[in-house]
């Protein structure tokens, strides 16, 4: 948000919080000594439509103090806990005997060899080494034999 007009002398995490609580949650803030009439801030808004353009500010430690008129501005929103987008619906004429439109190929998905049968040997290196097997050297295992 940005903050115009805000008074110099309360830049302050306490005085703004007091200015934009009612409908917001300061996070950080950005006040630069050059540009008096402006102040950056963050904050967490629950509905931008509650983000009125102006806003009166009391002085809060007096009981006849002055009030100022802050003109506050949204400058981006990011809108929190959207979700992902809706993903496109499953096509209504899909046949499951032909198989999916796409394959998906990882770990523990069976591997079909040319003439479309399962493979026998995927995976026998694996299980060779868990059984304290290490292939062709397991036999050689004890040094050359005379």
């Amino acid at each position: 948000m940005l903050l115009l007009g805000f008074p110099s002398d309360y830049w302050s995490e306490r005085h703004i919080q007091q200015a934009v609580g009612s409908f917001a949650k300061v996070l950080l803030y950005e006040a630069d000594e050059r540009y008096l009439a402006r102040l950056l801030v963050r904050a967490k808004v629950s509905d931008v439509q509650k983000v009125p353009q102006f806003i009166v500010y009391e002085e809060p430690d007096t009981i006849d103090g002055q009030s100022w008129t802050i003109q506050c501005e949204v400058l981006q929103h990011k809108p929190q806990g959207g979700g992902p987008p809706e993903e496109d619906p499953i096509p209504k004429n899909l046949d499951l005997e032909q198989g999916l439109p796409f394959d998906f190929i990882g770990l523990g998905q069976p591997v079909n060899g040319p003439d479309g049968q399962e493979n026998q040997n995927q995976g026998k290196g694996l299980r060779s080494m868990a059984n304290g097997n290490s292939g062709p050297r397991a036999a050689n295992a004890g040094g050359p034999r005379a």
